[in-house]
């Protein structure tokens, strides 16, 4: 329930911000290579959650473009695999393109329950959407213990 509430006001929130939205023609699909891609922990709207948000930012001055979920996801200490429950699922609808660029960015949302017994996670690894395809598989820092379960929303413009 806390992560369709955060979801919803996500969702209304992105809508208004009249996010970037390009078409496949206008950009490439969006790989590693092109994006800046860090993790973050901010205020959640609900007192009993932390929120944290995995910034995918331009990497260079080209646009591209990317869509759907991440997958594969796992919580590291080093490169060994921690016991981190993971919740999310398919999409309701099929997620709308996000142009990243220069003065764009997109954005994954997670929330998890403050009173979950954190395990000592320093990474995350998972894979990006591909077009058509899987697409790469990315390992970066993670910045405090988290226990689960941590619930996962689609890659979507940021909220303000």
């Amino acid at each position: 329930m806390t992560l369709r509430i955060i979801a919803l006001a996500a969702l209304s929130l992105a809508t208004a911000a009249s996010p970037a939205v390009a078409s496949a023609d206008t950009a490439g699909w969006c790989s590693s290579r092109d994006l800046r891609i860090t993790v973050g922990e901010g205020r959640a709207p609900v007192a009993s959650d932390r929120l944290f948000a995995i910034h995918l930012r331009a990497a260079g001055p080209g646009p591209c473009t990317i869509r759907g979920l991440l997958s594969e996801v796992r919580f590291l200490r080093g490169d060994t695999e921690l016991d981190v429950p993971i919740a999310g699922g398919q999409p309701q609808q099929w997620p709308e393109l996000i142009t990243v660029d220069g003065d764009h960015e997109a954005v994954v949302y997670m929330s998890a329950p403050k009173k979950a017994v954190p395990q000592p996670v320093d990474h995350i690894r998972f894979i990006l959407p591909g077009d058509g395809t899987s697409g790469d598989t990315v390992k970066i820092a993670w910045p405090s213990p988290v226990g689960g379960p941590v619930k996962f929303g689609i890659i979507m413009s940021p909220v303000s």
